[in-house]
């Protein structure tokens, strides 16, 4: 199963559509987004639409979903939090990382750039901040 499953089944159906149809996928009008409770069924359902694809933009939606679903982790939340109300981004009512993620991705690129940024230095400096001498804090 594809590293992006999970992802596929938290994310919320509307803005899951929305993200691959820019991405050039196009869904029945009778497709099901909640296929066995979004379980694997769903998910297969959308690999075999992302199958259909060239090969090249089959590759590029996969390395992206891959990408996002790295991304869906409660350090990208906290990122998001401090990054988004600065750039005027409104997180109220969405419903969870995997909306949040997706949002930026369709919304707002950059910010979700910044939010992998942030999220990445966070993982790795373990949530320490920089002193005011210039050196990181953390050993």
């Amino acid at each position: 199963m594809a590293s992006f499953s999970t992802f596929l089944r938290k994310s919320p159906s509307e803005r899951l559509k929305v993200w691959f149809e820019k991405r050039g996928l196009d869904f029945p009008d009778n497709f099901n987004w909640q296929s066995s409770g979004r379980g694997t069924a769903l998910v297969q359902e959308i690999v075999a639409l992302i199958d259909a694809l060239p090969a090249l933009q089959q590759d590029r939606v996969k390395a992206e979903l891959d990408h996002l679903a790295s991304l869906a982790n409660d350090k990208s939340i906290v990122a998001a939090e401090q990054i988004c109300p600065a750039l005027g981004i409104g997180l109220e009512g969405l419903e969870g990382v995997q909306d949040v993620i997706l949002m930026l991705a369709i919304d707002h690129p950059l910010a979700l750039e910044r939010v992998g940024v942030l999220a990445s230095l966070s993982q790795r400096y373990g949530g320490k901040s920089w002193s005011s001498s210039g050196s990181a804090s953390c050993a």
